[in-house]
């Protein structure tokens, strides 16, 4: 250095006055040429480190996402050219994070259009979260009300004939809608990781039931029944199983006979007032396993509870049977003389309504 700086003195006598009057200026304290290129070599040092390291995040991290976006490609290749090119006129340091900058601002904009998406998809999911919480909602209520509406006299009380036992929910509950939210996070992680690994289920992942499970925090829901007895002090609650188990024939055509009813009252409850509509029954001889009187007459009285007509075509002629029926046809197929033809015909008998089934049982069918 001082062998440039004399250097440059001489020659800086060669130069007009007014630029000699301005020499270079140096410093007068001597520097330590060892110490200085100690700190180029440490620099230089720390330069191949931070290559080594480079590679080796890029090998480690960045190379999985190489196929995820060409974005991607683009950069990885770009990082390794330039750090093992040393044929580059300049700083290639300075070349990289050139390129670098200009790839940060290429992220930056993809990243402005994926969040757009994102927002879009986690609105999606919002709503698909908001209108599963009413679906099952409105299950829930219904089948509170179900319950509620299979209520008859039976005695001198009176008996719901299905029993629904479902915890209390509160309305707007937040840890329904918490547990409904978490559920369905869950199945579309699920759902997201068989179409990576192509092993796709082939089931309703949010059908009702699951999502009512989910809903009230049980997997199980008990149904009892009420069983009538001939004794009615005997008469108890059976649960569901039990009943369809344990029960003798007729017993589980009233538990069944009540479900149906009530489902029916219940879906005219949704639409008009039950004081001003009823419904009608055809049964195909209803009365093989259920003839007596015990059970007859709470299923006549869950029919009258609920505007219920019964239609009932049996061949049973009994007065246990008809006692309960306001009018009865009794029918039967008479031949005419001198002919193969058969027509139905009404059979006289007493206290029993006498008619003729020609175009009109046609339309009945």
């Amino acid at each position: 250095m001082n062998t440039d700086r004399k250097y440059t003195a001489g020659y800086a006598e060669r130069f007009t006055e007014e630029i000699a009057d301005y020499p270079p200026k140096h410093s007068e304290i001597l520097q330590d040429t060892n110490k200085l290129r100690d700190k180029i070599e440490n620099c230089i040092e720390q330069l191949k480190q931070a290559e080594s390291e480079t590679k080796k995040y890029h090998r480690g991290v960045l190379e999985p996402f190489r196929n995820i976006h060409n974005l991607f490609t683009g950069t990885l290749d770009g990082i390794l050219s330039v750090i093992d090119n040393h044929d580059i006129t300049g700083d290639k340091y300075f070349t990289l994070y050139e390129r670098t900058e200009g790839d940060i601002r290429r992220y930056q904009a993809r990243i402005a259009q994926l969040a757009v998406l994102l927002k879009d998809v986690e609105d999606s999911r919002k709503q698909l979260v908001t209108n599963c919480l009413q679906r099952v909602g409105r299950l829930y209520e219904n089948l509170t009300i179900l319950s509620k509406k299979s209520t008859i006299q039976i005695g001198n009380t009176k008996k719901q004939m299905i029993q629904i036992d479902l915890p209390f929910i509160e309305p707007m509950s937040e840890q329904t809608a918490e547990r409904i939210n978490q559920y369905i996070t869950e199945q579309v992680k699920k759902y997201l990781s068989e179409q990576e690994t192509s092993a796709k289920a082939h089931h309703d992942r949010l059908e009702i039931r699951r999502l009512l499970n989910c809903y009230i925090g049980k997997e199980i829901i008990p149904i009892t029944v009420f069983k009538i007895d001939k004794n009615i002090q005997n008469s108890r609650y059976r649960s569901w199983q039990d009943a369809l188990k344990a029960n003798s024939g007729g017993e589980q055509f009233v538990v069944l006979f009540s479900l149906i009813v009530s489902v029916m009252n219940y879906t005219r409850s949704l639409t008009s007032s039950l004081n001003t509509t009823s419904g009608v029954l055809i049964l195909d001889n209803p009365f093989g396993p259920i003839s007596s009187p015990h059970l007859l007459e709470p299923m006549f009285r869950i029919a009258r509870h609920f505007h219920i007509q019964l239609i009932c075509l049996t061949h049973l002629g009994t007065a246990a049977v008809t006692s309960f029926f306001d009018m009865v046809y009794q029918l039967r197929f008479k031949s005419l003389p001198l002919s193969n033809v058969e027509i139905l015909e009404a059979e006289a008998k007493q206290h029993m309504e006498h008619a003729y089934y020609l175009s009109e049982q046609l339309s009945l069918f």
